[in-house]
């Protein structure tokens, strides 16, 4: 719909043509608006249209004096009377002078129908104002005046001087105003008040500039500052025979949020010990603990590894082994490469500390990724990555209670290898040991241990079971056996609970050690008497995961329990109802999890002992 303001908008920007197109449209929809037709009066050039304009301005508006004016400028006749002058006496020709008065018998009546009325005539007045005084008193006929075009003056733009006159014109008019209203801002209470506090925080933020120059900036208590370069272990710390790479030192590319660095140390002649041959320090030192922890979940990512060819799967970490950082994890890589020698096996151990992400990478060349030679050094990367990351940790700003010291691993050159032998020596024990066993002799270890259910078998120095069906189950020792502690050392490869069993007394009670490892995570002491239902005595939530070796010890004394998963006590019960004598044993459950693969797991260092006498 057509509108005037629209019809104003357009002319403001110079469109004359669309502002008079709207004038019109909007005149065929309303025929008596008055603003309409003047503003399409100022826009037609042709005089006769514009007269046209005001003539329809004055049929609705009869008192529209500019609608008047204009056509007045345009030679029209409005039908309003201006300009009215004098009206002219008409001459009369001179009369004879009266005569005297003649006596009033003598006089003539006047009839009723003359002009003029009898007076009596005084000599002294004149005969201009006796004939003024004679003349009728009803008005004479006004002339209209027919006023001349007034020529339209031609348009003139304004000069310098005009504008430089206009402008020195205004400050004589703004001034006394603007100072009227200083002053009563000047004295307005809350002006002042509000001059007085920026003038406060003025003295205040010159006092802080000033500040921060003089005294140093102390660091945030959990932010790591400096340069990340500081936190990379030198090479006197790692063992004899490493040096640093030709490349030297190299500063990590520097990203917006971050800065940091990376070395690379190398010793080859580990290569013939079958041992981690270079070890990569890289250090980030970030703005946020936000942003570092991002890093990490990323390093978590085995796609994030893909880029650089490398085929990586992630692996699990001891509570212990890592306890004095924030979050770490642990991943094993593979990068197989056509040409021979040139593949590498390699453990990524990636930590974060406040805002400090670090990678930590062990690494040994191999002919293969699929040959024996990488299955071997597959764990011993493994605990040398620990090793070398522990040397990293130290050089952190950490309390020194939660430092976790971690020794150098020790690695043999590879031995050829000698058969299995069918007996072995008898160990002498001391007196406090009820039971050792390594499972390095077969024979021997069979005498030990009495096979309940399961596939157990001696796996490489170790005890091995699968339960592929149901469980696997072995005890060992005597049924008068008590106040005694058993230690074993526990890595599951598969399945969820690892078993371990005190107070076995077959055919009347036993007490469980459920080890349940990744997802669930927790560790649940549970009791078993005859003719009745299993009883759980006490659970408690434990991160703990396959493959990992867990060293765990069961205290008993009494009618109390303490278990300690390496060398942290988790469970402390004393129940009056639990007889702790008899035997010790392994054990596992089948894979929890449905289509799951066979659970299997593997036990070593087995030891019972009691107090020494």
């Amino acid at each position: 719909m057509a509108d005037i303001n629209r019809a104003r908008m357009l002319l403001a920007r110079g469109d004359q043509e669309a502002a008079t197109q709207e004038l019109i449209d909007l005149l065929r929809s309303n025929g008596r608006n008055v603003e309409a037709w003047l503003l399409l009066a100022d826009l037609v050039e042709d005089p006769a249209e514009r007269k046209d304009c005001y003539n329809q301005v004055l049929k609705f508006d009869p008192d529209n004096q500019q609608a008047r004016l204009q056509l007045l400028l345009l030679g029209d006749k409005p039908g309003m009377k201006f300009g009215r002058r004098e009206p002219k006496r008409p001459e009369k020709a001179p009369e004879p002078l009266p005569e005297p008065p003649a006596p009033a018998a003598a006089q003539a009546p006047i009839s009723a129908g003359s002009r003029y009325t009898q007076v009596d005539r005084d000599p002294s007045i004149a005969p201009e104002m006796l004939l003024r005084s004679e003349l009728s008193a009803e008005p004479l006929p006004v002339e209209e005046i027919e006023e001349e075009p007034v020529p339209e003056p031609a348009p003139r733009l304004p000069s310098v001087d005009d504008i430089k006159e206009t402008l020195s014109a205004y400050p004589a008019k703004i001034t006394p105003v603007v100072k009227k209203s200083a002053r009563k801002i000047y004295h307005n209470r809350l002006f002042q008040v509000l001059m007085a506090l920026l003038a406060v925080a003025i003295v205040l933020v010159l006092f802080l500039t000033y500040f921060s120059r003089v005294v140093p900036a102390q660091p945030p208590a959990n932010m790591i500052v400096g340069p990340s370069k500081k936190y990379i272990p030198a090479l006197s710390l790692l063992p004899a025979g490493f040096k640093q790479q030709d490349t030297g030192s190299n500063p990590v590319l520097s990203l917006p949020n971050a800065e940091g660095y990376r070395v690379t140390y190398t010793n080859p002649d580990f290569a013939s010990q079958e041992r981690e041959v270079n070890v990569t320090y890289e250090v980030l030192l970030y703005n946020s603990t936000v942003d570092a922890e991002v890093a990490l979940q990323d390093a978590a990512d085995p796609d994030s590894y893909k880029v650089l060819g490398k085929s990586v799967e992630r692996s699990t970490i001891s509570p212990t082994q890592l306890a004095q950082v924030d979050s770490a994890v642990l991943m094993f890589g593979q990068d197989q490469n056509p040409a021979p020698g040139s593949s590498f096996v390699s453990y990524i151990l990636a930590i974060r500390q406040a805002n400090l992400f670090s990678r930590v990478i062990v690494g040994s060349p191999v002919d293969n990724v699929q040959s024996s030679l990488a299955q071997s050094l597959r764990n011993k990367l493994y605990q040398s990555v620990f090793y070398y990351a522990s040397i990293f940790t130290h050089q952190l700003p950490l309390a020194p209670r939660a430092q976790v010291s971690v020794s150098l691993p020790t690695f043999s050159p590879p031995a050829v290898a000698l058969p299995t032998p069918t007996m072995s020596a008898t160990e002498t024990l001391p007196d406090n040991v009820l039971l050792r066993d390594r499972f390095d002799d077969p024979a021997a270890s069979q005498k030990n241990w009495d096979i309940i259910s399961g596939a157990w078998t001696f796996d490489n120095g170790r005890l091995a079971c699968q339960a592929p069906s149901y469980d696997c189950q072995a005890f060992a020792g005597d049924l008068s056996w008590k106040d005694y502690t058993f230690s074993v050392d526990v890595q599951g490869v598969e399945g969820t609970d690892r078993l371990v069993y005190v107070g076995v007394v077959p055919g009347k009670h036993l007490y469980q050690i459920r080890f349940r490892a990744d997802p669930i995570n927790e560790i649940v002491l549970a009791e078993q008497l005859e003719g009745k239902p299993d009883r759980e005595l006490k659970k408690v939530a434990f991160k703990n995961y396959n493959r990992m070796v867990y060293r765990l010890s069961v205290v008993t004394k009494g009618n109390n329990i303490k278990i300690l998963v390496d060398s942290i006590q988790v469970i402390d019960l004393t129940d009056p109802k639990i007889d702790l004598s008899g035997q010790v044993g392994l054990g596992l459950f089948q894979s929890t999890v449905a289509n799951g693969p066979t659970a299997t797991i593997w036990f070593d260092n087995v030891e019972v002992t009691v107090e020494k006498k």
